[in-house]
This record gives structure tokens, C-alpha cells and sequence, in this order.
């Protein structure tokens, strides 16, 4: 007879990357959320202007990823690297509170935020992933609570930080934000040895301090690229690009260096990187142009409250946290497989 694991029966290492990962995004979504609307109201921006910087800012964030795995993986090891990752975030918001005073200081700040999220972002999917043996029926039911922790911290930052923004100005919440990854940090710190053991090759290694060097030298300067690349927009379309085809190219490159299941796997990964191009694409209208149509042409007002537009956004998690812990229900019992085939055949 079977004996049917619960969704929250996780290793212990789970709980801490379920909580830094939810400060962390605690700090990067409250920060999101209203930033396209600080350009326009704060720094004068006009709305075309605001949305072309904050597409190139999104996209600095996102393709900066990829750099932060491979030093994870490769160079300080998942655990350092995530933790120098945070702690350039938290500068980088704290940083964002003082451009109320120096504008200027905003492209910097915006830099330090991409570099410190591309060093970070990738390492906790990549630790929780290395705490479950090939098979464990968990692991999908995880992923799915991992991704509700991304969503806990959005729901609350969403929420609260247009409201802090309006009652006691940006620079408030900005540096709210910043707290947010002190506490990611703390979590880390209260429950790192809980992941004693685990992580990539040179986290078992002592501390190279030459390469801790190498890495904080190259976080130095991609700050100040990407702070002038902000400023340059057609120079940063331009290198972004430059970097997707690169990306593509070594992708595809691997691709067709693998053989069998492994090639076929690595053509599904790519079809999947095509679908979340558009899903992204689409998902960044929520903090430009949504934000703003929602500003000039919804009316907010429920059961007698009033309610901040820029924080319909928290809508979007909202559901995702409602719903994650039926669907890692389902993964935990079912598996992947038959909750797919359940789905499809309950959308017929």
C-alpha cells in the first residue's frame, strides 16, 4: 500500500529558499510596480519615454540571468554568488531612495538592480532543484510552492508600495524595498545550514578570493555599462540584441552538439523560450501601459473604498497564490502527466 506525501512534506532546505526568494521578490516587484510611473511623475518622463526605459531596464534584468548562473555554477558556487547577488540589490534600491534627490542617481541604481538580480535570480531555482534526488515525486509540487513564494512577495509589495509611494513618497518606498533583501539575507543567515552540503562544485571549495575579486570587479563595471546604456536606449537595444542572438547561437549550438532524449529536450527548451518571449511581452504591459490605463480610465473605488489604481496589479498574483497550492496538490498526488491529461480533458 502506497503512502501519499503531503505537498508541504519538503526538505529542510526548502524553507529557506522559499523565504529568500519571496523577500527578494518582495523587493524587486514593489519596485516594479511603480516605476514607470516615478518617471513620469517625478522625473518628467514622458509615458512613450518611461516605457521604452523600463523595457530596457526589464530587459537588462532578464538577460543578465543567464551571467549569473554560470558564476554560480562555475565560479563562486550557487550560495555565494546569491548572496553577493542580494546584497548588490539592496544597494541598488537604497540607491533608487536617494535619486529622489540626485535623478542622476537613478541609472545607476537601475544598474546595480539588473546586475544584482542576474547574479541572484538564478541560483535559488538552481539550490532548491539540487535538494531532491532524479525522481523524487515532490519536486514538481515544490517548484509549483517555490513559485508561489515569488508571488507572496509581489501580492505584498503590489499592494502596499504604490500606497507607501502616494502617503509618504517614493524615496520611502524604494528604500522599503531595500529592506525587503535584508531580510532575504537574514533568512539566508538564519537557515544556511540547512543546505550544508548542497550546492554546485565550488561551493564545496574554500573561498577563491581572487575570483571573488574577478566577480566584484565585472559587477563594478557592468554597473556603470548598464547605467549608460540606460541612458543611451538605442545603444542598449542594440547590445541587447547583440546578446540574444549570442545566447541563441551557444543554445543552439549545445543543441545540436547533444545526442537522443537530451537533443529533444534541449528543441522542447527552446520552444518554450520562444512561448515566454511572447508571454513576456505580453506580462510587461502590466506595469506600463496597463498601469497607466488603469491610472486615467478605471474607476477603483469598491464598497465605499478607494483603492490605488497601481495596485491592481496585485491582482495577477493574487490568483497565482489562491491557486499554487491546488496545483502542487495535484502534482504531489497525481503527477505532472496526469494533470496535464486532467486539464486537457476537462478543456474539451
Amino acid at each position: 500500500m502506497s503512502t501519499k506525501v503531503s505537498i508541504f512534506d519538503q526538505p529542510k532546505p526548502f524553507k529557506m529558499i522559499f523565504f529568500i526568494e519571496l523577500w527578494e521578490r518582495f523587493g524587486y516587484y514593489g519596485l516594479q510596480g511603480i516605476l514607470a510611473v516615478y518617471f513620469v511623475e517625478q522625473l518628467g518622463f514622458s509615458q512613450q519615454d518611461s516605457f521604452v526605459t523600463f523595457g530596457a531596464f526589464a530587459a537588462l534584468v532578464y538577460g543578465l540571468v543567464s551571467v549569473g548562473g554560470y558564476v554560480g555554477d562555475h565560479v563562486l558556487g550557487t550560495k555565494r554568488t546569491m548572496v553577493f547577488g542580494a546584497i548588490v540589490l539592496a544597494a541598488g534600491y537604497f540607491l533608487m531612495g536617494f535619486s529622489i534627490l540626485e535623478p542622476s542617481f537613478i541609472f545607476y541604481a537601475l544598474g546595480a538592480i539588473a546586475v544584482g538580480n542576474g547574479l541572484f535570480k538564478a541560483n535559488p531555482s538552481s539550490l532548491l532543484a539540487k535538494c531532491y534526488e532524479e525522481g523524487d515525486s515532490r519536486l514538481d509540487g515544490a517548484f509549483t510552492l517555490y513559485y508561489m513564494s515569488i508571488n507572496i512577495g509581489s501580492l505584498v509589495s503590489l499592494s502596499l508600495s504604490p500606497v507607501i509611494a502616494a502617503s509618504y513618497g517614493y524615496a520611502t518606498a524604494f528604500v522599503i524595498c531595500g529592506f525587503g533583501l535584508i531580510a532575504s539575507l537574514m533568512s539566508y543567515v538564519v537557515l544556511r545550514k540547512t543546505v550544508n552540503g548542497i550546492g554546485s562544485e565550488p561551493d564545496s571549495a574554500p573561498m577563491n578570493v581572487k575570483h571573488l575579486g574577478m566577480v566584484a570587479a565585472g559587477t563594478l563595471v557592468s554597473i556603470f555599462i548598464c547605467a549608460w546604456l540606460l541612458q543611451n536606449i538605442f545603444m542598449a537595444n542594440l547590445v541587447l540584441g547583440l546578446i540574444g542572438v549570442g545566447v541563441v547561437t551557444i543554445f543552439m549550438k549545445e543543441t545540436f552538439k547533444a545526442t537522443g532524449a537530451a537533443r529533444k529536450k534541449m528543441i522542447v527548451a527552446f520552444v518554450l523560450m520562444l512561448q515566454a518571449i511572447v508571454f513576456y511581452v505580453l506580462y510587461a504591459q502590466m506595469p506600463t501601459s496597463l498601469n497607466f490605463f488603469a491610472i486615467y480610465n478605471v474607476r477603483t473605488e469598491f464598497f465605499g473604498f478607494n483603492i490605488n489604481p497601481v495596485s491592481l496589479q496585485a491582482l495577477n498574483p493574487f490568483w497565482v497564490v489562491l491557486c499554487s497550492p491546488i496545483l502542487a496538490y495535484l502534482y504531489t498526488y497525481y503527477g505532472t502527466a496526469a494533470v496535464i491529461y486532467l486539464c486537457q480533458v476537462n478543456l474539451r
